[in-house]
């Protein structure tokens, strides 16, 4: 096999691993090209390690971003140095060999990033016991689910927040924004401010802030581009609950990489170089042979040569460190001291060896090197693989050697049916990485669940009967084995107790922390936020099976109701004011089920308004039918007794709501004091102005209050009352005291029949105030129009005719006066004559025809009145259009009768021609012609002259001539004539093959034949039948199915 050898030796002066010529993402990915779209942003995020290829060397844009490269490259974009194997050693030292989520560990590429984020809080895992997409899970723990899908709104708030664009406090702000009403706008087509059930969407102000926020750059030429981090779709949509590609979220990183200035230099303090040396190098020697890199069995001396150290040195062995990393797999050894002797690189491949150095000084440099091991001669297959299991009480560290041994094999048990679990391998190959694959298997049920690692920690034996446990392993090499064994759970003889409890904490408790202060609502304890942690805690004699919890947060006096499980419910947000009923039901593996409840309550204190209605005394419990009394325009009922009603607007949704009056006479100080929202028959029996005070407290402790005065006049007598009518022009304002009085009297007009009307009122009653009632009714008709208020602006007499124009007015003592006066507004139709026409269509056809009537008017006065009578002794017909149904043969006589508003008729006939269908098959003179096609249906013919004898053109007297003919226009010259029917013939019909023509009378079988003949027509073909109908003016003639124009 040809050898490869790549070997690059340089200083470190940036923040990332450098080449001499950095390798173009075109050369690296198979399916990337070098006209790839975002081909500059992949290139960028690649040369800082943040997107690596698969291992199919491929970049894989349209597929589903994964959880544990979200979280990576989220890291990198805040300058975390995290991604392997450009790992920052701080990282390395820090979680190597640490448990931080059972389902990830070093061996993935992104796990000292995952690492990092869930200690800085970035990122938390899933619900304790929670299956992951791909179903791994484990009582008791929390997964991380690192191949778990990523979707859009999950992206854009963590690339946000990690690079300080837009943090949780901003989106915050946004969040109070849309629930106090200031925030409503939808952003593309599919993210609104609120969801269905007026609940804030949580994402608002992060995808609001991605689609707003944005970035410029210059291309070599200096064009511009512009960089947005977020836009919409072709259909203008967002999908923020889609899962998010590694294409969308390359562009967003690259955005947020470019705004957070990762991009910073750092020097190294001292020189630094790496010396790889064959492996018969030994330390100390000065003549070492540096290595061609083609010893067969891989193995090389390396050699740490730093200069420029502080005086008191380097730390040996502690101050040189070296990583060896496999680029594939990602195994990883550390090295330590100057001198590296011996090192045999086990598998094949490409490898980075990394070398930093500290000096006492605290100074340190970083330098590594590349190298590709070609498969070694001297690499063996393994052969031999033996598998153990050991077993250890649920309360064993898993890891710890001092953990007792529990044999099932000998019965031996721990009383909760909850075990550790260790798999042991004893191998000969000494390369890759061990797999361990558990499968526990219900024997009577066949229930089965899988898990992988070599630890199971705190695994649980739910179901009584026999189980079967099997470890399956695969080493490095390929070589595999199994080791199974049994365990039997007897069925429990005690449940008899469980019992449930709610702790409740802050929401910035980390995870339900031990450390956390519990919170209590019963002692009204609150956060200031109203969003809390919940924990369940359950006490049970079970000790089998898994304690379900079912929560639900129910906004009491509403539907709304919230649910979530697991045992811990993290964050949870009180959003709308009132009383929330809080309860947890719990099971545990026996069935057995317990329920605990509490309350806690929102307070909302924004907006409170308070408002009086005022009713007349005899409104029967403020009935919704009765009209409220003004006392600021100085109404009232004359009796001085009126009903109240309080009216609140607040947005508290709790307690009860008190309404407290004040009734008070302001000269002598007599108060009367009342409570309730409705009081009823008040009576005001002092003379002089009186204050109504009504003041409001609701649920919540909100107060308001709302004043009114009303006036006891002296009572007096009243002995007068006088009503006149003001008329203006429409041009004048009401109130305007410049205005032009019309008088009608004296026939004055403006010329467009509109008028301004005034009610003048002149009474001794001083109290309450006056009613205006106008009625403005046309003379002859039943057409009235009414009005109310003393003004009536812009009244249109729109139809002509005598208009009689009446007010009556009631004071608050209850006189009443009455005043009227006529207007004449002219009709200036009246002079133009009644006339309509009759469109009808069609108006011939066989039975069943459909024929639609539409009457056209012109002239005289509307509205008009219509009466059709159709001519076959149906119901008539009152109005401007029909369609109607000739069910049978004949000839219909349509007559419209049309009556104008002052009494003028006119009227219009159209005759509607229905044939007999059968008659069309029939050969009335028996020429083999059918009726139907049969120009002369009577008179025998031929079909070449369309059914029609011919027509002698020449004779000389009559006699030649046929039957009613005569010979007539003879010329003096030749002696010859024309035959000519007589004056109306009967049964005559002939052609005259001169002009094509049908020439004389035919009685007409098929086709419209009411009118006389009036003239002739010459048309193409002989399909004119005689008599025809022809239209009033001569211009139209209707026959056999077809429609002429005749022309002079």
């Amino acid at each position: 096999m040809k050898k490869i050898l790549y070997i690059f030796l340089f200083w470190i002066l940036t923040f990332v691993p450098g080449f001499t010529a950095t390798p173009l993402v075109e050369d690296i990915f198979s399916d990337i090209s070098a006209d790839y779209e975002y081909r500059d942003e992949l290139q960028a995020l690649y040369d800082r390690g943040m997107i690596i290829p698969d291992g199919s060397s491929r970049f894989n844009p349209q597929t589903f971003l994964n959880r544990d490269e979200f979280v990576g490259i989220s890291m990198e974009v805040i300058c975390e140095r995290c991604i392997a194997p450009h790992t920052d050693y701080e990282l390395i030292q820090e979680f190597t060999g640490k448990d931080v989520y059972f389902d990830i560990n070093a061996s993935n590429p992104y796990f000292y990033c995952v690492a990092e984020a869930d200690k800085q809080n970035y990122v938390r895992g899933y619900d304790i016991s929670q299956s992951c997409e791909n179903g791994t899970t484990r009582f008791g723990e929390r997964p991380f689910c690192p191949s778990n899908r990523i979707n859009l709104e999950e992206a854009v708030a963590v690339l946000l927040r990690n690079s300080g664009i837009f943090t949780i406090n901003d989106n915050q702000v946004v969040i109070e924004s849309i629930l106090n009403g200031t925030t409503t706008e939808t952003l593309g087509s599919d993210v609104r401010a609120k969801d269905s059930a007026g609940n804030p969407y949580t994402f608002y102000g992060y995808i609001r802030k991605a689609m707003t926020y944005e970035i410029t750059e210059y291309d070599t030429s200096g064009n511009e581009k512009v960089l947005k981090l977020l836009e919409t779709d072709a259909q203008g949509n967002i999908n923020p609950k889609q899962s998010i590609t590694k294409e969308q979220f390359l562009r967003m990183s690259y955005i947020a990489l470019k705004s957070n200035s990762c991009n910073e230099v750092t020097q190294d303090e001292f020189a630094l170089a790496l010396d790889i040396f064959e492996k018969t190098c030994t330390p100390g020697q000065v003549d070492c042979k540096l290595s061609d890199l083609k010893d067969p069995s891989n193995t090389y001396d390396f050699h740490a040569d730093a200069q420029g150290s502080c005086e008191s040195g380097i730390t040996k062995p502690s101050g040189y460190v070296w990583r060896f990393i496999h680029q594939s797999t990602g195994q990883e050894t550390f090295k330590y001291g100057e001198f590296i002797d011996n090192f045999e690189f086990q598998d094949s491949g490409e490898w980075r060896i990394i070398l930093r150095v500290t000096d006492t000084c605290g100074q340190s440099s970083e330098v590594f090197s590349t190298i590709f091991v070609p498969e070694s001669s001297t690499e063996t297959v393994s052969q031999q693989i033996d598998v153990d299991i050991d077993v250890f009480d649920d309360n064993c560290t898993l890891g710890n050697n001092t953990c007792k041994k529990i044999d099932f094999t000998s019965g031996e048990d721990d009383g909760d049916n909850i075990f550790d679990f260790a798999g042991k391998v004893d191998t000969s190959c000494k390369i890759g990485i061990i797999t361990y694959n558990w499968t526990y298997t219900h024997s009577a049920s066949q229930t089965e669940r899988k898990s992988n690692g070599v630890y199971q920690d705190n695994k649980v034996f739910d179901i009584d009967g026999l189980w079967n446990i099997t470890l399956e392993v695969r080493d490095g090499c390929g070589n595999t084995g199994s080791e199974q064994m049994s365990y039997t759970v007897y069925p429990e003889t005690t449940k008899n107790y469980i019992d449930a409890d709610i702790d409740v904490f802050d929401d910035g408790c980390i995870g339900i922390d031990a450390n956390c202060q519990e919170i209590s609502f019963s002692s009204d304890e609150t956060d200031g936020d109203n969003i809390f942690d919940f924990a369940g805690n359950v006490d049970t004699s079970c000790k089998v099976g898994n304690i379900s919890y079912n929560w639900k947060f129910q906004l009491q006096g509403t539907s709304q109701v919230i649910s979530r499980q697991g045992r811990y419910v993290d964050n949870f947000s009180f959003l709308d004011a009132g009383v929330w009923k809080i309860s947890l039901e719990v099971r545990d593996g026996c069935g057995q089920s317990a329920r605990e409840e509490m309350t806690y309550i929102v307070p909302k204190v924004q907006k409170i308004d308070v408002s009086i209605d005022v009713f007349d005394d005899t409104c029967s419990g403020v009935n919704a039918n009765c009209t409220p009394i003004d006392f600021t325009s100085g109404e009232t009922n004359g009796n001085n007794i009126f009903d109240f009603a309080g009216k609140v607007d607040t947005s508290c949704n709790i307690g009860v709501t008190k309404y407290n009056w004040t009734f008070e006479h302001l000269e002598s100080g007599t108060k009367t004091l009342a409570t309730g929202l409705f009081q009823d028959n008040r009576a005001f029996p002092l003379d002089g102005l009186w204050s109504i005070q009504l003041d409001v407290i609701d649920g919540c402790g909100n107060t308001g209050s709302e004043t009114m005065n009303y006036t006891v006049y002296p009572t007096k007598q009243v002995t007068y009352i006088d009503l006149d009518i003001d008329v203006f022009d429409d041009t004048c304002t009401p109130k305007d005291t410049n205005c032009k009085e019309i008088y009608f009297s004296n026939q004055e007009d403006n010329g467009n029949n509109i008028f301004d009307f005034l009610g003048e009122v002149d009474t001794s009653c001083k109290v309450g105030t006056i009613k205006y009632n106008w009625k403005f009714n046309r003379e002859g008709t039943t057409q009235s129009i009414q009005a109310q208020g003393r003004y009536v602006d812009n009244f249109s007499f729109l139809e002509s005719g005598v208009w009689n124009i009446e007010l009556v007015v009631a004071d608050g003592c209850g006189q009443t006066a009455t005043e009227q006066m006529t207007y004449i507004v002219t009709d200036t139709s009246a002079t133009e004559g009644l006339s309509v026409d009759i469109d009808a269509t069609p108006i011939y056809g066989y039975e069943d025809l459909l024929v639609n009537f539409n009457a056209r008017i012109s002239g005289g006065q509307g509205p008009y009145t219509y009466e059709w009578s159709f001519g076959d002794s149906s119901t008539p017909f009152y109005a401007s259009n029909i369609d109607h149904l000739y069910q049978s043969s004949g000839t219909y006589n349509v007559l419209l009768v049309v009556t104008d508003s002052l009494g003028k008729t006119a009227s219009a006939t159209v005759i509607i021609q229905v044939l007999d269908g059968e008659a069309c098959l029939q050969d009335s003179d028996g020429d083999g012609i059918g009726n139907c096609e049969d120009m002369c249906p009577l008179i025998a013919g031929t079909a070449n002259n369309l059914g029609c004898p011919i027509l002698e053109t020449q004779c000389q007297n009559t006699n030649q001539c046929p039957s009613a003919y005569s010979c007539e226009n003879i010329s003096p010259d030749t002696g010859y004539g024309a035959c000519i029917p007589t004056f109306n013939p009967a049964r005559t019909c002939l052609y005259n093959p001169d002009i094509g023509s049908i020439f004389g009378n035919a009685i007409c079988t098929t086709c419209p034949c009411s009118a006389s003949v009036d003239f002739l027509a010459d048309v193409r073909k002989c399909d004119l039948i005689f008599p025809a109908i022809t239209s009033a003016d001569g211009s139209e003639i209707y026959s056999r199915g077809e429609y002429w124009q005749i022309s002079e």
